[in-house]
């Protein structure tokens, strides 16, 4: 079968010609609103997903911050006078009082341990003089370790 006769080819041909003929190019103004479009859209996935990471930013500092250590204990504990202010009011007058506040239980460092300082007390040493000193300890960071050798 030849090619030049192929009933098929041939309506192919004249539907791709008769389209040709009818086609035109879009409005400008048809065309610059598909693009602004598209742009809101990219504007407006952009901002959520920042919204997101700050969000989520946000709340990993909050949760952060946001941990107290079993044993912290507020500066001051609270006053009896603004505590008394908040209990409510009862009738025909007569007022009841709140239990004194528990004592707060403190802790203390042993002595001769400043509370600022972290790690070992120092090491005493001998100098030439033959009067010991004392030298404070190496300090660690992280990584870091107790030979001083390089971490792997």
């Amino acid at each position: 079968m030849s090619e030049s006769h192929d009933p098929l080819r041939s309506l192919f041909q004249q539907a791709a010609a008769t389209g040709q003929s009818r086609a035109q190019a879009a409005p400008v103004s048809t065309i610059t609103r598909r693009g602004r479009r598209a742009h809101r859209n990219l504007l407006a996935a952009v901002a959520v997903g920042v919204a997101l990471v700050v969000g989520g930013a946000g709340v990993g500092v909050a949760a952060l911050v946001g941990r107290h250590p079993s044993g912290s204990v507020p500066a001051t504990p609270p006053s009896p006078s603004s505590s008394s202010s908040l209990l409510p009011s009862h009738p025909q007058g007569t007022t009841t009082t709140a239990p004194p506040p528990s004592p707060l239980p403190t802790t203390t460092p042993p002595a001769g341990i400043s509370p600022s300082r972290t790690g070992p007390p120092p090491t005493p040493t001998r100098t030439t003089t033959g009067v010991p000193t004392t030298t404070p300890p190496r300090s660690q960071t992280a990584g870091s370790s107790p030979t001083g050798a390089p971490p792997h």
